[in-house]
């Protein structure tokens, strides 16, 4: 509709934050005063806005009836839009007439008013603030730990020594299996140095016997001295036989030894694998009914929540704070006798700074200089369309009868 005017019933309360938009090319100067001389009960007291009407020449119309209806629906029309033009005109004026009360308050009452709407502004701006602070954390999220709030402190706490015995139990394995592997290969050379004593003995075993049969073939055809040699041999075979012996022992031994340290380590490692598989399951509860990945995520979403709650709860105490803020500017305002107190809530800018109050003012007298205009184009129409009406009556009087019935039910009087 233009400036400064009340929306209609259906616009939301947000909408008037509209109303009393600046314009910056406004200053004082431009301002009208509150006191008017348009009075819209009687637009043409002056005298007539169009002019001459008897130099406007008429044209001879085909459709009569057409004619005279279009004539009276252009007036009905204009008279609908005055109407409604002097109900704005009157809400204008009654704005106006707010803020030179406004502008007029004893100063006592102007200082509380002032103090109320700055503190207002500082809410205003304090709950901007909470609106737009973002969080890392989603509904989703969110809804999970507040599902579980009374025990995720105490999940958090568990998951965290969980975890932490969790790695335990892997370093654990870990060891277990390089002790494994370490045994393994300690098995595998006492097997090899087993085939190695296996060996030596089948290959001394062998040389001892040639060298009998030697001795024995020199002794025997020709007859030489062998018999140093013989004692020797045997003295050296039996030395290797319990060398054998004893190394064999040992070996053998030692294959049982580390059999049996396989064995140990294996079930430890079996026992430390189902203790794994437990803490793991017991991990991943934890973590699957908060939908996170460590502790670490948990911990932060935590932090998280606990902010966004922070933020919900301060924006809801600041939003009590401003409602009770918000009451008490109207009702100083309400008190003064204003027009529209609550209109100033969203406004309160301007009743801080002065020339945001000129600027509204700039734009109300604006508003209302374009409403008197409209209603004084709306006056030139009837008083166009009225010498029309007459016109035609005056060049055909036999048609008076349809012109009063179609003016009957336009309810129009001329």
């Amino acid at each position: 509709m233009g400036l400064f005017h009340r929306k209609k019933k259906e616009d939301s309360d947000s909408e008037k934050t509209n109303i009393f938009g600046k314009n910056k090319k406004a200053d004082e100067k431009s301002s009208e005063n509150v006191a008017d001389d348009f009075d819209p009960d009687n637009i043409t007291k002056n005298g007539p806005l169009i002019g001459d009407l008897s130099k406007i020449e008429f044209d001879v119309p085909e459709d009569h009836e057409g004619y005279i209806r279009k004539s009276c629906d252009n007036i009905s029309q204009a008279k609908a839009a005055i109407e409604s033009a002097k109900n704005e005109y009157s809400e204008v004026n009654s704005y106006l007439l707010d803020v030179q009360t406004i502008e007029e308050m004893p100063s006592e009452d102007k200082e509380d008013l002032t103090e109320c709407a700055e503190h207002l502004l500082e809410l205003k701006s304090d709950l901007d603030t909470l609106e737009k602070k973002k969080s890392d954390i989603t509904g989703l999220q969110f809804r999970l730990i507040e599902k579980n709030e009374a025990s995720v402190s105490r999940d958090l706490k568990q998951l965290k020594s969980e975890e932490k015995y969790l790695n335990t139990i892997k370093n654990d394995l870990r060891l277990l299996k390089g002790e494994h592997d370490k045994l393994i290969r300690e098995e595998k050379d006492e097997r090899e140095r087993r085939r190695f004593l296996r060996n030596m003995s089948l290959i001394g075993g062998l040389i001892i016997i040639i060298l009998f049969i030697l001795y024995f073939v020199l002794y025997f055809m020709y007859e030489a001295e062998v018999m140093t040699p013989f004692i020797l041999t045997a003295g050296g075979a039996l030395l290797i036989a319990v060398y054998l012996l004893i190394e064999s022992d040992r070996n053998k031994k030692n294959i049982k030894l580390v059999a049996a340290k396989i064995n140990k380590t294996i079930g430890i490692s079996n026992t430390v694998k189902i203790k794994y598989v437990n803490e793991t399951n017991s991990v991943d509860f934890i973590r699957d009914r908060y939908g996170v990945n460590n502790s670490g995520e948990l911990e932060y979403r935590l932090t998280q929540y606990n902010d966004m709650k922070e933020n919900e709860d301060r924006r809801k105490k600041t939003s009590i704070t401003y409602d009770n803020n918000s009451a008490r500017l109207s009702a100083i305002l309400g008190a003064a006798g204003l027009h529209d107190p609550d209109i100033w809530i969203y406004q309160a800018n301007a009743i801080v700074d002065h020339k945001d109050m000129v600027e509204i003012r700039h734009r109300l007298n604006t508003r209302r200089a374009r409403i008197r205009t409209g209603i004084e184009n709306n006056e030139k129409t009837i008083e166009l369309e009225t010498e029309k009406i007459h016109r035609f009556r005056d060049h055909f009087p036999d048609e008076k009868g349809m012109v009063a019935d179609i003016m009957d039910d336009y309810h129009i009087v001329v």
